[in-house]
């Protein structure tokens, strides 16, 4: 008597005698071996409940079928009818005999914590309803392969189908083998020529099929419709046509004769799959059949033989491809920017934007490599460094790259991960004056990215690059905890520069900024604030990488100017966002002055809480003296010993010394001191001789630093600016 060796067969065995929701029949059991191991079978008549009155398929309603039971492994599940049809999620084999159900995706190690007999026969009864309705495949859930999964790969560019010769390196591992698609541009590679032919087969919904032909000779009998077997044999003879290009002929077989007909070849299968025969179809299905016979041997199996460079046909010499055996290939497509794209769930259309990236340190080339694994952007990349050893810390090139240039050893990186990344660089300073290969670079752009980690660099980019294409500046601040967004706004009204300066505002208005330049033992020193050290860890860099590619593909959709400065914690990053800021602009002699709106409504909200006296207080900005332009971004309030009258302001100095230091400090030496202003109590804002006299006292506190002595006078509604330069 059969005693059953796996608990989970007992289980199956008491659900059927117990009459449970899932019926059967119980035909027979027993125990088995075989060189591969022991099982339990169980041959049952499966009554299926929930089956369609009017199915799809054509399931009964009551199935033969017999359940293998192993140990440590899903059991398997085999249909008994003869006729049961081909359908999806069916594996057959052994010439059409054996049919497994699919019954799950999942492996035995995933599943085995709720494998138990109910779960088994469940998983059985929802396959006969699920098929029986069509309704295995979700609506979202691409077809199954054209035939079964096989052991050997082959990678291709599907540009490359439709051609006649394509180069392919054989890259063996184990018991599998793959050939690897060599492209046009990689001469230098080692690789053997193939003949290819592509067939495609006419849209039908029996195109999903389940046995693989042994033979060329099979795979032309599976579609007795169409010509296949003609369509090889004038494929055969076109191949021959490369003896009359002599250019190509030599380029490819060195015009050898012996060369070309020792070749391999492969065949593909471009088939159509649908569900529905009244639809176009979903997808299509390519499958690969590689040909170990060279080309002289395939043709005589065909009936042709070769005359000098055509091919003679004999019906009597033809075999119809019965001693060609076909070798299936698993095809998987070449990574490319189209399947970059999809994989990163990123439309075409919104990765087609023009981008000009200026640096390739740490965080530029991790910012770039993002986006050229999500298939995001057309490049033009400009850097004029080489890279060195202690780059490798956080860079994304390898020691190979050491002592090369960093844009040209990028785009080697680039396209070894995406054949066809889009991307030019030029090597090269951008502040270079003519630099030709850059502003071309920048006639197509759609927008800017500086990752320059340099305030020289994003400076010349926002004010002497002259072009209407909008700007982003990425950067980290010194320990590397925080990662700065710097965005212009589509019209530009609001240029790097400007947001660079409410920038600084922020930090010296929030205390919680107080550290933000802070490098444990030292101070950042001026004009480096976006200066990397050399103690960022390569996962701070990574972090703010991730922030920053995912910033230019969502943040930039908008048209608003934007600040957005990510802070990390141990666990967690949060982000602080605000938009860009008006400035007002003005010409004062040879000055350009920008004052900050926010800092004048600050201004008029004080004269108006203080009327009828008058007040004011400490300004603070930047001087760009190369550039002539004045940046007027905050104010320091009166100190506590100012006075204040009906017709005078005498600004006080309590606390004032530390409190510019700290506003200095905190803003890594870009925010300082440049004058001060009062306000008057009516609507004159003319200098008056007193205001002459303070005016001559700040040139002359400036003159030491080489700066201007800036006042504002505040008036109704109005105000003007003086600017002096000591004589």
């Amino acid at each position: 008597m059969f005693e059953p060796k796996y608990n989970l067969t007992k289980e199956v065995l008491g659900l059927i005698e117990n009459k449970s929701q899932y019926r059967a029949s119980l035909r027979s059991y027993q125990a088995i071996e075989t060189p591969q191991g022991y099982y339990d079978s169980l041959v049952l008549d499966f009554e299926i409940v929930g089956i369609s009155q009017f199915p799809i398929y054509p399931i009964q309603p009551c199935e033969p079928i017999e359940i293998r039971i192993y140990e440590n492994d899903l059991p398997n599940v085999i249909v008994l009818r003869p006729n049961f049809p081909a359908v999806p999620h069916l594996d057959i084999y052994d010439s059409d005999q054996t049919k497994h159900l699919c019954y799950s995706d999942v492996s035995y190690n995933e599943m085995r914590h709720k494998l138990n007999g109910f779960f088994l026969l469940e998983c059985i009864n929802n396959w006969f309803v699920m098929t029986a309705r069509n309704e295995l495949h979700q609506p979202d859930q691409s077809l199954e392969p054209f035939f079964p999964y096989v052991k050997n790969n082959i990678i291709i560019g599907i540009d490359y189908i439709w051609k006649l010769f394509c180069r392919f390196r054989l890259v063996q591992d184990n018991n599998n083998s793959t050939l690897i698609q060599v492209y046009d541009n990689e001469e230098k590679l080692e690789a053997d020529y193939y003949a290819v032919h592509t067939i495609q087969i006419k849209s039908d919904t029996t195109n999903i099929m389940h046995s693989l032909p042994s033979t060329l000779h099979e795979l032309v009998n599976l579609f007795p419709e169409q010509d296949i077997q003609g369509s090889i044999r004038n494929w055969l003879s076109q191949l021959l046509s490369i003896k009359r290009d002599a250019e190509k002929y030599q380029r490819l077989f060195k015009q050898e004769s012996t060369r070309l007909m020792n070749c391999r070849s492969i065949i593909y299968l471009y088939v159509p799959l649908s569900r529905d025969e009244n639809k176009s179809p979903e997808s299509y299905e390519l499958k690969a059949f590689v040909i170990q016979k060279n080309l002289s041997e395939f043709m005589n199996d065909f009936g042709l033989r070769v005359d000098k460079s055509k091919a003679v046909y004999s019906k009597e010499r033809d075999n119809c491809g019965k001693n060609i055996v076909l070798s299936p290939h698993n095809i998987h497509l070449d990574f490319t920017r189209i399947i970059a794209q999809t994989m990163n769930s990123l439309s075409k259309e919104e990765s087609g934007v023009n981008i000009v990236q200026i640096g390739t340190g740490a965080l530029g080339s991790q910012i770039y490599h993002n986006c050229l694994r999500a298939g995001y952007g057309n490049w033009a990349i400009i850097d004029n460094d080489c890279v060195l050893p202690h780059n490798l810390a956080r860079h994304i090139l390898g020691r190979d790259a050491i002592g090369k240039s960093k844009v040209d050893s990028i785009k080697q990186y680039a396209q070894l991960i995406v054949p066809d990344a889009n991307i030019r660089t030029i090597h090269t300073d951008v502040t270079v004056e003519d630099n030709i290969e850059f502003y071309e670079a920048l006639c197509n752009a759609d927008i800017i990215i500086d990752v320059s980690a340099s305030s020289g660099v994003e400076r010349f980019i926002a004010l002497d690059i002259s072009s209407d294409v909008r700007r982003v500046s990425f950067f980290m601040n010194p320990i590397g905890d925080s990662t700065i967004m710097l965005l212009e706004d589509t019209r530009r009204k609001i240029s790097l520069d400007l947001l660079e300066m409410q920038y600084y505002q922020t930090l010296i208005s929030e205390d919680k900024y107080a550290a933000h330049f802070k490098i444990p033992g030292k101070i950042s020193y001026s004009g480096t604030c976006r200066s990397i050290s050399s103690r960022i860890s390569q996962d701070d860099v990574a972090m703010s990488a991730a922030l920053c590619s995912r910033a230019l593909k969502v943040q930039t959709k908008k048209e608003d100017s934007q600040i957005i400065i990510w802070t990390r914690n141990e666990d967690s990053v949060i982000a602080d966002k605000m938009q860009g800021n008006s400035w007002l602009s003005s010409q004062v002699k040879q000055w350009r002055v920008y004052l900050y709106q926010p800092l004048l409504n600050h201004m008029n909200n004080r004269r108006a809480t203080k009327l009828p006296n008058e007040t004011g207080g400490v300004l603070i900005g930047s001087y760009d003296c190369f550039r002539k332009i004045l940046y007027i971004v905050d104010m320091v309030a009166p100190p506590i010993d100012s006075i204040e009258s009906h017709d005078s302001f005498i600004r006080g100095c309590k606390d004032l010394p530390e409190k510019v230091q700290e506003i200095f400090n905190r803003s890594a030496e870009n925010l300082y001191y440049i004058g001060e202003w009062h306000s008057h109590p009516n609507s004159n804002i003319a200098i008056s001789n007193d205001d002459k006299i303070l005016l001559q006292a700040i040139v002359e506190y400036n003159q030491a630093r080489c700066l201007p002595g800036c006042m504002i006078i505040l008036g109704n509604d109005k105000h003007s600016i003086y600017l002096e330069m000591a004589k």
